[in-house]
């Protein structure tokens, strides 16, 4: 996988960066909207988005994919302003992916290379009520063909036994500098407590053997993956009810990424929270069959996470809840009362909905900020307010110019691995 928006490796003595959101504008299309595709001239339906990625040969930054949860891909043009304001966006074409044994539920996107012929979609387990099983996956699909080519990822067994049904691979991306593609389980699995998720990198750079691999079995060691499991963290999201959704690289570091959470309940309606993740200190719990808060039994410490007595947040804005977990820094929340920057408490009254898919554009502004677009799953409901497309523009802040290792009083838990877990390579 090429390297893609490189970043220097933000360790020892380069300054913590992180980012400030400003909205940049939004479009709106009512539910129910139809487009063409430009070359077959047959109209759809353009609902239920679950994730977005630009185009990477895409030189101008206006063409983006777009990937509904019904197995479609969508391409796009994107109108950006000079100034960074999205101005419109306009579906020109639409493939509907193919794969033996039916129907996909599809959810996170990312391209392999960057020519753009090749895309890979993340799967969740979610079983149709008149049957269709869609199996979790990360899969790899021809962009003009939209078939199904192989599973190039090495998703441990443990994992699909246990993951629960529409709570698998939701988010899917790489990491800047192209070492890494991060996934996660939406919900918790059905033998972990229920406030972890299991964060999954796979190693990016790894060469493909010639050939295409098998798809994936129940048993996966035999399999010749192209991407082996490099590590699996422990994830903790704002609360259980949170799901994590998306993943996309960091406007400004190679290694760290960025995540969407969301929660929904009738009486609050949706809360989505936009963070940035660093896991250079998280335990690595791929040898645990299950994740505990506390000691029992005869679980391994290495599989138990202590919860904290009080959240703990250092002067930079890093938090984690729990030893071993990922560090997060909150840059946005979005409920009914608007969306807010954390760094600066600036809001902003749109809408908040469904949002499931975010994608960073590859260009960077004149001023040194990143632009973010977010889309939402409308789920084909009209109580919803349509598909929404809301531009965000990251501009750097320097947190600190010391080391850029977030620090808390949990430790990192490496006095605790055991074989055959191991520490990740950063």
């Amino acid at each position: 996988m090429p390297q893609r928006g490189s970043q220097p490796n933000e360790r020892g003595a380069q300054p913590d960066v992180g980012a400030q959101t400003i909205f940049r504008g939004s479009v709106l299309f009512s539910l129910g909207s139809r487009f063409a595709d430009e070359s077959s001239g047959k109209e759809l339906e353009l609902a239920e988005l679950s994730a977005c990625r630009w185009d990477p040969s895409d030189s101008t930054g206006t063409r983006v994919a777009f990937l509904s949860d019904s197995g479609v891909l969508w391409h796009a043009d994107v109108e950006i302003s000079e100034q960074g304001e999205l101005k419109g966006v306009r579906p020109r074409r639409w493939r509907a992916l193919s794969r033996p044994g039916g129907w996909i539920d599809s959810e996170g996107l990312d391209y392999l290379d960057s020519d753009g012929s090749k895309v890979l979609v993340s799967s969740e387990l979610h079983a149709l009520p008149l049957g269709g099983l869609s199996k979790l996956d990360i899969a790899l699909y021809d962009v003009a063909s939209g078939l199904y080519e192989r599973s190039p990822f090495e998703v441990p067994a443990h994992l699909r036994a246990t993951v629960v049904d529409n709570g698998g691979f939701e988010g899917l991306a790489h990491t800047a500098d192209g070492e890494k593609f991060v996934s996660a389980n939406e919900y918790a699995l059905s033998v972990d407590a229920v406030v972890f998720r299991r964060l999954l990198l796979f190693n990016g750079s790894t060469p493909a053997p010639k050939g295409n691999s098998s798809a994936p079995s129940s048993t996966f060691s035999s399999a010749p993956y192209e991407h082996p499991l490099a590590a699996m963290l422990p994830y903790v999201p704002a609360s259980e009810a949170f799901g994590v959704v998306e993943f996309s690289e960091h406007p400004f570091s190679g290694t760290r990424v960025l995540s969407l959470e969301r929660a929904h309940s009738t009486q609050d309606g949706n809360d989505v929270r936009l963070f940035e993740i660093d896991f250079s200190q998280a335990r690595d719990v791929s040898c645990c069959p299950q994740l505990y808060e506390r000691s029992r039994g005869r679980a391994s410490p290495q599989c138990v996470l202590k919860r904290s007595a009080q959240p703990n947040t250092d002067e930079a804005g890093w938090t984690r809840t729990h030893e071993g977990a990922v560090y997060k820094r909150l840059l946005a929340r979005w409920t009914r009362g608007g969306l807010v920057d954390a760094k600066t408490g600036t809001r902003v009254m749109l809408p908040v909905d469904n949002y499931e898919g975010m994608c960073l554009r590859p260009q960077p502004q004149p001023d040194g900020s990143r632009l973010l677009l977010l889309v939402n799953d409308d789920n084909g409901n009209a109580r919803q307010i349509g598909t929404q497309f809301v531009l965000l523009a990251l501009l750097p802040t320097v947190e600190r110019s010391g080391p850029a290792e977030p620090t808390d009083s949990l430790g990192s838990g490496a006095e605790l691995l055991e074989a055959p877990c191991h520490n990740l390579p950063v």
